[in-house]
């Protein structure tokens, strides 16, 4: 069995994200002129089958709000598998290219440090708990900013 670090991954993603927006401030406000639309995607899993969480949707459910008195149209999506996620960041990151919006992902569930990447976990009708499964079931935070950043968007990629 492989052993899981859980992270709740909003906070995790903030702070990746915070070095990139102050290396990249100067560059987004050239991207996204002032008065730009803003746009957030924040997702909560919580139904995990094998170690369910109590919290996430609550979380999620905040942040939107805290987003919206902020000027932010939110996107709020739960208990996606990962293949619900990956697609629903590409319309979101499709949006962001469209629109020329400043983008904002939030996320809240299990993660896994994994072969040097940080994957959040997509619910599955099985537990995940060997690398493979994990693989199998999670997404790559780095592929998320990716997928933003080709699309005019703030977050460039993870750094380590």
């Amino acid at each position: 069995m492989m052993r899981r670090r859980d992270y709740l991954l909003g906070a995790l993603l903030a702070a990746s994200v915070s070095p990139l927006w102050a290396q990249t401030q100067s560059q987004t406000q050239t991207q996204a002129p002032a008065g730009a639309p803003r746009l957030a995607l924040v997702v909560g899993n919580a139904g995990y089958k094998s170690a369910p969480l109590r919290s996430p949707l609550n979380d999620a459910a905040d942040i939107a709000a805290a987003l919206q008195g902020l000027g932010f149209a939110v996107q709020r999506e739960t208990d996606l598998t990962d293949q619900r996620f990956q697609w629903a960041v590409e319309a979101f990151a499709d949006k962001l290219r469209t629109s020329g919006a400043m983008g904002l992902v939030y996320l809240s569930g299990h993660g896994v440090s994994l072969g040097g990447s940080v994957r959040f976990v997509g619910i599955s009708d099985q537990g995940v708990w060997t690398p493979d499964e994990v693989y199998r079931h999670s997404t790559d935070l780095a592929w998320v900013l990716g997928s933003m950043a080709k699309r005019r968007s703030l977050g460039a990629s993870v750094r380590s």
